[in-house]
This record gives structure tokens, sequence and C-alpha cells, in this order.
């Protein structure tokens, strides 16, 4: 079985092979909040700094997981006590990922579990990556997740942008799906430290989205109406150029395909049989013509849900809609799943 992967960044102090295996020891705690992750999609920074003046010693812990980036940093007089500090509050961060909730969560949405039975614990490697492997800083670490997500999000801004365009919203190329999603990039990893507290890192990359996405109609409508738009694309100079470019290229270009139930979307057991399954593109590619016409909020919710597989209230974080309304629509869209599936299978 495949380890999760770790590495140790230092400033002012040196960490010899016996300091390793005793972190090694301790972040074991951690494993048991990772059951049922692929282990390839998990990823702990230890950072480890001494202050140059003074007998403090400050640890930083950052574990990636397939939804969320999770910090905790601590600083003491005795570097193990500084790294116990913030291995327990990095344990209690993890504590929902235990829950059942979580669970239950995770057995009808995968993303965040992805192919890893869930009786299955992923272990940390014996040893370190090497120095100079892996993530060297927290921007590397925001880098990795969005270009994980990239597609996604460029899946959803696609579909967003055509629903406009076939309902004459806006002309056909008016907008690039690309160019809003390295937008969204540029200001997440920008703005990585002002992202709010209980909010996922995966839905406030989706909520950026949303933002963004709005922002660019507006100004389009701006400009269609030969008005000056009142704002304009944000030039963010902290950022190296080659931090700029755009993360389609560098990513990987085949995403495993979601698998969803048709019970999990259609929840009538009497008109589709339980065992049924499909591909998320199959599901779409039946749906999309019926999709385009529906209503903005119910097409988001669809997809948000369905598709991406985020709860209500985090689609109220994305999109701003209120919970109620989120709620109350859910069975309208459910209705049209199920009615537009009926007829696909009287068609077969």
């Amino acid at each position: 079985m495949q380890s999760i992967q770790w590495n140790i960044i230092t400033r002012n102090i040196e960490v010899d092979q016996e300091f390793q295996g005793k972190l090694r020891l301790k972040i074991a705690r951690l494993e048991k909040h990772l059951k049922g992750f692929s282990p390839e999609r998990l990823y702990l920074q230890i950072r480890l700094e001494k202050h140059p003046s003074r007998q403090l010693y400050s640890t930083t812990l950052t574990l990636t997981s397939p939804a969320d980036i999770f910090r905790a940093e601590k600083s003491a007089p005795d570097v193990l006590k500084a790294f116990d500090d913030a291995l327990h509050a990095l344990q209690r961060e993890l504590e929902p990922l235990s829950s059942p909730r979580a669970h239950n969560h995770a057995g009808k949405h995968h993303e965040t579990r992805e192919h890893s039975p869930a009786s299955e614990t992923a272990s940390f490697a014996a040893e370190p990556e090497p120095r100079g492997a892996g993530p060297q800083n927290f921007q590397d670490i925001v880098r990795k997740f969005l270009r994980h997500h990239y597609h996604r999000l460029l899946h959803h801004a696609r579909r967003d942008i055509r629903h406009d365009e076939l309902t004459g919203n806006l002309p056909t190329g008016a907008l690039d799906p690309r160019d809003i999603v390295d937008e969204v990039a540029r200001q997440a990893e920008a703005n990585a430290n002002r992202k709010p507290e209980k909010v996922s890192w995966r839905v406030w990359i989706f909520h950026l989205l949303h933002e963004e996405l709005r922002r660019q109609r507006r100004i389009f409508k701006q400009q269609q109406a030969h008005e000056i738009p009142t704002e304009k694309r944000a030039s963010i100079v902290e950022l190296k150029p080659e931090a700029l470019q755009p993360l389609e290229p560098i990513v990987e270009k085949v995403i495993e395909p979601q698998v969803i139930r048709i019970e999990d979307i259609v929840p009538d057991p009497e008109a589709i049989p339980p065992d049924r399954f499909v591909e998320e593109k199959e599901l779409l590619e039946e749906l999309q013509e019926a999709i385009q016409t529906w209503p903005r909020p119910e097409r988001e919710l669809f997809d948000l849900y369905f598709v991406q597989g985020f709860e209500p209230e985090e689609i109220v974080q994305i999109t701003g809609q209120p919970l109620k309304k989120v709620k109350d629509t859910l069975p309208i869209v459910q209705n049209r799943v199920r009615e537009q599936m009926l007829e696909e299978e009287a068609l077969v």
C-alpha cells in the first residue's frame, strides 16, 4: 500500500536522523483521522524554525487533503513542545473527518476519499522526502491544491458560460473559462491567508469562481452598454512571473471520471434500479440539453450538489443563496432529473 508522503522544512535548526524518527512516531497519531483517504492525495509538511535571537521554537504543520488544507502553528521554548502543541491542534482540526457525518458524506460524494476502501488506514512513509523535495512553502501547497481542482473548476465555468451563450445572454466566446479559472487561481494564491476560517479550501475556491463569473458577466454587460467598467482585472504584483502562468498546461490532461449512483441523484428505487451506475460524463451528456433550459439557480444547484458533491450548507457559502432556498430547490431539481431520466428510459 502506498504511504503518505511528508517533508521537513527547517530554519535556524538542524534535524538529524534520530529526531526525524521521533517526529515520524508522533505524526502516526494523525493516521486514525485519515482512514479511507487515498494516500497519494495526502501530504504533510512540517516546518520547524528557531528564533534567531531567542530560545523560542515554532512549528507549523500543514496537511493537504483532497478537499481542504489544514494548518496548525505553535511556539514554545522547546522544539518538541512546540511540535507536540501543533500536533494536538492539528488533530483537533482533523476530528470532523472521523465523524459519522463525514463518512456518510464521503459515501455519497467520494471526491474527498477517493479509491481507498473505508476499512483502510493510510500510513505515513517511514522517512520524510529528501531535502528540497515536495512543497517548500505554503504557496507551493496552495498551488498544488489548485492544480488538482483545476479541471473541476474549468468544467463548472464552461457549463456556466455555455448556459448564458445558449440563452442569448452572452455571445459565443465572449468569456474564456480558462482565463476566469486562472484568475481565480491567482486570487486564491495571493489571498491564501484571507480565506475564511470556517470555510474549506474546496468551498472557498468555488466561491471565488462564482464571484469571478458574476464579475465578468457584469463587466461585459457594462462594456456592451458602452459604459466604462468600474472594476478592472487586478494585477497581483506579489506573485512571481512564473506563478502567473495558466495552470492548465501543467495539470494532468486526464482526470478520473467521478462515478455517480443514480439512486443518489434520483432516490426512487421503483423507478430506477438500485444497482445501476453511470459515470458523470454519461449523465451530463444525457441531461445536457435539458439542463441548459433550467433557471440558473436550479442548474447551479444540480452541478454543485449532484456533480461536485457539495452539501447545502456549502452551496450557501459558494453562491450566497439562503439556506432555505437551497433546500427548497433541491426537491425541484430531483424531480427534474427523475423526469428526464425516465424520458431517456422510454426512448431506449
